[in-house]
């Protein structure tokens, strides 16, 4: 009734990965049958698991039985249907009976929680690209204004001063406005 009740395939398998039992929700996740996956060795899951991550795989689970670390791995495989998802496997323990040792666990589909995550990694990575470029675009604003700025500002310093002569009190009112506002600007 539990394993029924859960929304996870629950199996069983020796340390040779050969599976004894796996659960009905097994069609649900991967799209086989029960009785195919246990009847059929080309199935077994090892093989359909993306060839990016079989290794990994593949060590996890025997070091489950020949260190005792638990098996806890996320990886994708291909369901019979042909489409690839991902899923979460985990063991957390082994036991033995009859000189065999066996492990129990729990393989759930995590393909929804994979797919946000990447789409939150995409949006960050752009939001990144839109920062550095923002970065990039004020940088080479402050350089393109501050280099006529410096000029106006020095121009109206040496007016203000009286260095070419003096100017009239409306004049004098103008390059003060000239040079308040190009510092403002600076």
């Amino acid at each position: 009734t539990l394993v029924a009740g859960l929304p996870d395939v629950v199996w069983s398998a020796t340390a040779d990965r050969v599976p004894l039992y796996v659960s009905a929700q097994v069609e649900g996740v991967l799209g086989h049958r029960p009785e195919t996956l246990l009847g059929d060795a080309s199935l077994c899951w090892l093989n359909q698991v993306h060839p990016e991550d079989r290794e990994r795989v593949a060590q996890a689970f025997d070091r489950l039985f020949t260190h005792g670390e638990k098996y806890d791995v996320e990886y994708r495989t291909q369901r019979a249907d042909g489409v690839w998802i991902w899923v979460h496997d985990r063991a957390l323990s082994t036991r033995t009976q009859d000189g065999v040792s066996y492990a129990d666990g729990i393989l759930s589909d995590i393909t929804l929680r994979k797919e946000t995550e990447q789409d939150l990694q995409r949006a960050k990575e752009t939001a990144e690209a839109a920062n550095q470029a923002k970065s990039r675009f004020l940088a080479t604003m402050s350089h393109e204004l501050r280099t006529p700025l410096n000029a106006i500002i020095g121009f109206s310093e040496i007016l203000s001063d009286g260095t070419f002569g003096e100017l009239n009190a409306k004049q004098k009112r103008y390059v003060g406005n000239i040079l308040t506002s190009g510092r403002h600007l600076l």
